[in-house]
């Protein structure tokens, strides 16, 4: 929106660059901390799915405490690996410190909806996932095109939120 306004989290991307929120986001060489989690990902039968092949790229997120937090979006896929029906693979694996969970909220676009009905009734769904120490969750297949998905902050009533760390595997062109 022509805006430059602070990321309300900290990110770091890792062997390709990422282009989101309208600017680019250099990559560095993967860490050996981050290889085994990246060699995890390419061992998965994900690689095989649509014939992507390898990740090649890791997005670091860390969510310092509950007001850290990552709005409403859908990734955007014009230098990702796509397949022929414009399926992607995004896998997501959170380390969460403490026992009070972030949420991960996906809706459904509801501008896909064929009727005005239909995308109101899209329009107030959503599905909260708490997100536990250790979860992966896999946004595949068309779903970038049909939901958005969001971290949103943490309630001011839950000041215990504990430390989130977030990686991301991408297959980039």
């Amino acid at each position: 929106m022509g805006k430059v306004i602070d990321v309300p989290r900290f990110q770091q991307s890792y062997g390709k660059e990422y282009w989101f929120s309208g600017l680019q986001h250099e990559a560095l060489p993967t860490p050996d901390i981050i290889r085994p989690y990246l060699d995890w990902a390419n061992a998965s039968e994900y690689t095989k799915m649509y014939g992507l092949g390898a990740f090649n790229q890791t997005l670091l997120n860390w969510y310092p405490n509950a007001t850290q937090y990552i709005g409403m979006h859908s990734d955007d896929e014009s230098d990702m690996r796509v397949g022929e029906n414009g399926e992607s693979i995004v896998i997501s694996v959170t380390f969460q410190e403490g026992c009070t969970l972030r949420t991960f909220r996906m809706k459904p676009k509801s501008k896909l909806g064929k009727t005005k009905e239909v995308r109101r009734i899209l329009g107030k769904e959503r599905v909260d996932i708490d997100m536990s120490n250790g979860l992966v969750l896999v946004m595949g297949g068309l779903c970038q095109k049909t939901h958005t998905h969001q971290v949103p902050k943490a309630p001011k009533s839950r000041s215990d939120v504990g430390r989130r760390i977030n990686l991301t595997f991408r297959q980039f062109k």
